[in-house]
Formats: C-alpha cells, structure tokens, sequence
C-alpha cells in the first residue's frame, strides 16, 4: 500500500491502530475528500470503468443517493465463476430489508453520507447492510446492470469464517430500519435455519385503521379505469399518489408509484387487498410508449422531474426501454403472483380489457355489482 501512495498522490496511506471493522470503517471515511465514496473489501477487485459508470449516474440524476451494479463470483484464483446470484434480485426499497441485493460495488454522495450519520461503528459487521438501508431512505437507488465488481469466494473470507456474526448484526441493521420506517409495531425479523432472515408480524399487531384495497399494476394497464371503479364502489380513491404519507386518508390507491411497495403495504395492512392489474404486454408496452411520447412534449418541469424519478425507482433508469420495461413488467407479475401464493384471497389479477366486466372486482371485493358500466380511461 506504501508502494502504491508513494506511486500516485492520489492514494493515501493511514496507518492506525487495531479499534475494530466498523471503527476502522467510520475512521478511514472520514480521511476521505471526495464528492462520492465507497467501499472495496481487500479480497475482491473492480472492473477498469467501475468509477466512471457509476458517478456518470449520480452526475446525471441528483435525486439518486446510491447507485450499486452487478458482479462476477470469482474462484480464490481469481477465475470467474458465474455471475452473481444478487445481480437477479430485482431493487425495491422494502424488499431491500429482506434481500441484500445492493451487495455489491456501491457508490454514494458524500452528501447523503453525512446526511445519515455515517458509518456506525456499533456495526462490527453488516456496516455496508446498515449504511446501504439508511441511503435507501434519504435518495433514490438504481440498479446499474453491469458486472464492475468482482467478488472473491475462499474459505478465509469475513463471509465464510464470521457468517453467524453478520447474520446477528444483519438483523440488528433491519430491526433498526423497521423502526425508522415506523414497522417495528407491528414487524419483527427472526432469523430462520440457514441464517436467512424473515420478517413476521408481531401476534398483537392490528391493521391501523379500516380495510384498504391497493391496485398494484405497473401503470398503462388500467390503473386510472381500476380508481374510478374503486370510486363507484365507495371507496375514497387516490391514483398515484406522490408520497406514502398521503395514502393513509385513503381506502383505495393505485398507480404506479405504491406497485413496488405492495410488500410494505401488506406489512402495514394486514387485511388489506390488492389488485394487480394486466393487460397483454405488447398493447402495454405501446401505451407506454405513447405516454413517454407525450411527456417529452410537456412543458411543466416539476411534473416531468417527478415522472422521471419515479422511473428510476421503478425500471432503475428514466428513458423508455421496451426491454427493460418488459422485463420489469414480466418481474413485477412473478413476484406479486409468488408473494400471494398461500394467500389467494388478497389478490386478484385483472384484466381490464377483458369482457369481465364488474363480476371479478365485486366478488372479490365483496360489493354489490352497481348500476353503471365499467369505467375506462387511459393510464
């Protein structure tokens, strides 16, 4: 390491004494001058462009708080092995206190850093699990599909010798996010065998108010005809609301910006149910292409500001992609399908195109069918 700062200015040599991994995190961060930071263990290696493929999108979106990309498994040799099993987890902020798919290579603003503390040293291991939660809270994540980060299997590795200490300290950095996010009521995580970590509802939570019914399609299918449903049957609708706060003066909301959050959602209303709605993915994707059509030729800026965030949060970028929004498409309706699996009766997948007509919401809802035809309105 001497060698190397003696070589290049740019790399610093601190020498210090042994205080522990989340002291020496907390330690070595605060040496550090740059616009954006982050974490390389010892063992592992980046790709060449690793640096300038992740600040490009922190440059070129302000909203973003971290970006993270994929990563090769690599032999003890330093052969590659497969590409790895994370890279496939699709980013969701909720689904982040389940699966640590933002494992690999991260880049951060220094601006958000500070925003969440730092480091907490209390975190001897997990740090990285801990400060990637608090990032998720404070900014936008994307997901930037590219294998930078190289990450070294051998038998000496902090994941292999000291797995029970980072599954403790996991639980500990979820517990503490469920409580920041105002879940630990009625939330808690267990540990289950093979330290995969769960999340269960605690015996004497309630659902915090009257029943709600969320419409989780992923907009341009139906989800602006599904609230004036909603709203014949009664139910005080809102469609794409702009913040989660928004949703608790509401019985029904739909739209785009609460479909990624139906595992959230389903934690905080136990009782509630959701409707996913579908339509075939080429009549969906050209919607959505006319819509992106439509917004380029807009003139208000906050809306269009806002739409490209929520873009990012959803699809991981803001410029329409038939691959990428199929895909998300088809990844979306696996998860919500395999989610609700042991509990049929709290989805209904709709089709709104289809001749059903009100049968399959009224049942499903438990409504009477009302004197008026189903509404139809384009996303």
């Amino acid at each position: 390491a001497q060698t190397y700062a003696q070589r290049d200015n740019r790399i610093r040599f601190i020498k210090a004494k042994h205080q522990g991994r989340g002291q020496a995190l907390a330690t070595a961060f605060s040496f550090a001058s740059g616009k954006y930071l982050a974490l390389l263990d010892s063992d592992d290696w980046l790709a060449p462009n690793a640096l300038s493929a992740t600040v490009a999108v922190l440059e070129a979106m302000p909203e973003v708080s971290m970006v993270y990309s994929d990563y090769w498994d690599v032999s003890e040799s330093g052969a590659p092995l497969k590409r790895g099993h994370r890279c496939a987890i699709p980013y969701s902020k909720d689904r982040l206190l389940l699966d640590f798919m933002a494992f690999h290579f991260r880049l951060f603003r220094r601006q958000s850093f500070a925003a969440i503390g730092g480091i907490d040293p209390q975190f001897v291991y997990a740090a990285d699990y801990d400060l990637s939660l608090k990032l998720s809270e404070v900014g936008e994540v994307v997901h930037l599909k590219q294998a930078l980060y190289f990450y070294r299997q051998h038998r000496n590795s902090i994941s292999s010798t000291q797995q029970l200490k980072q599954v403790h300290y996991s639980q500990k950095a979820v517990a503490d996010a469920l409580e920041r996010r105002g879940l630990s009521a009625i939330l808690d995580v267990e540990v289950k065998p093979q330290s995969k970590l769960v999340l269960r509802r605690k015996k004497n939570s309630q659902e915090l108010g009257r029943q709600r019914v969320f419409g989780i399609g992923l907009g341009q299918a139906g989800t602006t005809s599904l609230c004036a449903a909603l709203s014949l049957l009664g139910y005080r609708t809102i469609h794409v609301p702009e913040s989660m706060g928004e949703i608790s003066s509401y019985d029904a909301v739909a739209g785009l910006s609460v479909a990624v959050s139906f595992r959230e959602l389903d934690w905080r209303y136990p009782d509630a149910k959701f409707i996913l709605t579908v339509s075939p993915l080429g009549d969906w994707l050209a919607s959505w292409q006319r819509q992106d059509a439509n917004e380029r030729q807009q003139k208000d800026d906050e809306l269009s500001d806002w739409s490209r965030r929520l873009r990012i949060r959803i699809f991981g970028q803001s410029e329409f992609s038939p691959t990428v929004w199929a895909q998300t498409y088809e990844q979306h309706r696996s998860e919500v399908k395999a989610y609700f699996k042991r509990r049929p009766q709290q989805l209904l997948i709709y089709n709104l195109c289809r001749d059903d007509g009100w049968n399959p919401l009224c049942n499903f809802l438990e409504k009477p069918i009302p004197n008026a035809p189903l509404p139809h309105h384009s996303d």
